[in-house]
This record gives C-alpha cells, structure tokens and sequence, in this order.
C-alpha cells in the first residue's frame, strides 16, 4: 500500500514538473542568487549560504532523477554510482565548512579524507566498468551532447542512407557534401593502456594529494608539486591520442582547470595572493558600476580559498 502511494506521488510530481518546466528552475535560481546575496552583504554567513546553494543543487539533481528515470536515466550501477557522486558533490562543500565550524581543522581533515577516498574508489569503479574518460556529473551537457548527435541526421527506412538535417547543416563555404558522421565518436574512446593509466592518476591524485599534506603539511611545497607533476602526467597520457570529442573537450577542460593552481597553497600565500588582490582593487577602482560586486568578491576571496574542495576538486 504503501509503495503504491508512493509511486503515486512521484507520478503526480512528474506530471506537475512536465507541465511547469520553469518553476522548478526558478526555486534554484532564486536558491542560488540568495546564497550570493548571503555571502556578499550578511556577516558570518558563509555556513548558511553554503547551506542553501546545497539545496539548489540537491533540489536540481532530484528534480532531473524523478522526472526522466524512465527515459534517459538508466538504472545501472555506473548510474547509480554517478548519482551517489552527484549528492556528495551537491553537499561536500557545505560539510567541510560544517565540519571546520563545529569540529575544527581536525574534524575538517577527517571527513575530507573520507570523502576523496570515498569518491576515488566510486570513480574507479565507473572508470572499470565504461573503460572511457570521466566526464563531468553535469546531466544537462550530458544530454545536450546526446541530444546534437541523435539531431545530425535521419535514416530513410528503406535504403539505408544517411540524410543529413537542416538544422545540422553547416554554412555553404564549409560544406564537405559527405555523408554525415554517425555518431561513432560519441561511442568511441575506450581509453588505451596508458590513457587508462593517466586517468587513474587524475582520479588518485586528490588522495595522494592529502597524504602529502599530512605528511608534510599544507604550507609545504611538496605537496603542491606532487599534485601539479600528477596533473601533468595525467594530461600527457591522456592526450596522447583524442578520438572522441567528449574526450578532447575533457582533456581541454582540464588544462583550463589547471589555473586553479594560482589559488592553491603554498603558490597563492607566497607568489599570487598580492597580485590577485591588487588586480581586484584596480578593477574595483575602475568600475563605475559593479565595484561593489568586485568588493564583495574581493573579501570573500580569502574565506573562498581556505575551502580545500572549491580550490583543489576539479570534477
């Protein structure tokens, strides 16, 4: 009886969501203006405001998992582990400033510990099953991308031949008049032996990282060039040959990711922090109108760059 009422109630939902696509996203933009409004102009808020962009995120990622289970969310176990990945992502940020404020630095370094080592052996585990690159836990992308192959083209049903569709024509200079791609690179990029290995580095390297740093500590350098060499490495390996798209863009991604760097420790106390600041003054100083945005950036930056999984996670 029970699971009957609760089937019912996803249905209505679902029901309901089909007919008002955009409430939904208006709670979570609004969820996720209000956090920014709580960082920039309420004191000591940093708790709550992590607390209510959290809500934004669980609210979209369940939202999404009820209204499309039944079409293109499956049920395997690489979904499943994606899903445990999308909660841990929606909240981490939220417990280890919880964690830092009720337990201190101690408590902090336990659960983080917990957490990277937790989403290490989920990632492998999906690395092992899909044999591909691991993209990012962004379900919208992901269809989108699904979405722009399936539109390229049709296939007449009694010959066999590929058309290809208005939409996806591109402009005349660039025409090839060949017969449209399939799809084959979406499904393509099996890694080979060593993009295999360069993405088990990527995936370890978080580990590492913090063993390094309770080794040698968070000002130290060696952690630091630890996980810099591993990131490297990973790209090396991982670039050495790009079939599919979805693997080149992640690899590109990941090259951009890697400027995060300026914001890490020991670089950013030593090396970046004054000429990041001293270009936020200027542009705060220039702007006519938007400086107090600046301002408030420019103060939160400290508090932004002491949170381990806003600087060093990268997924």
């Amino acid at each position: 009886m029970s699971d009957n009422i609760h089937i019912n109630i996803i249905e209505r939902y679902r029901l309901w969501a089909a007919n008002n696509p955009s409430i939904i996203q208006d709670v979570e933009i609004f969820l996720r203006g209000f956090s920014y409004f709580l960082t920039g102009y309420i004191k000591e808020s940093v708790v709550l405001s992590e607390f209510v962009y959290s809500l934004a995120q669980l609210i979209s990622v369940l939202h999404t998992r009820v209204v499309m289970r039944n079409s293109s969310i499956s049920s395997s176990l690489v979904s499943v582990l994606e899903d445990f990945l999308r909660v841990v992502k929606c909240v981490e940020v939220f417990l280890e400033i919880a964690a830092l404020r009720l337990g201190g630095p101690a408590a902090r370094w336990m659960l983080l510990i917990s957490l990277q080592i937790f989403k290490a052996i989920i990632k492998l585990i999906i690395l092992k099953k899909s044999g591909k690159i691991l993209l990012p836990l962004d379900q919208e992308r992901r269809q989108s991308v699904t979405q722009t192959y399936k539109n390229q083209y049709y296939t007449l049903p009694c010959s066999g031949r590929r058309i290809r569709t208005i939409q996806a024509a591109p402009a005349v200079y660039a025409r090839t008049w060949e017969p449209p791609e399939t799809g084959k690179d979406h499904r393509a990029g099996f890694l080979e032996p060593l993009q295999y290995l360069g993405e088990t580095l990527y995936l370890v390297k978080p580990v590492l990282h913090l063993a390094a740093v309770g080794r040698y500590g968070e000002q130290a350098w060696t952690p630091f060039i630890l996980a810099i060499t591993l990131d490297f490495t990973s790209q090396g390996l991982l670039g050495s040959k790009v079939e599919s798209r979805e693997h080149k863009e992640e690899v590109l991604r990941r090259w951009f990711a890697m400027a995060n760097y300026c914001l890490r420790s020991p670089f950013y106390d030593k090396k970046s922090k004054f000429v990041i600041l001293g270009v936020l003054r200027c542009i705060e100083r220039c702007l006519p109108i938007g400086g107090s945005v600046v301002a408030s950036f420019r103060e939160y930056l400290p508090e932004y760059q002491k949170i381990y999984h806003y600087i060093w996670v990268q997924d």
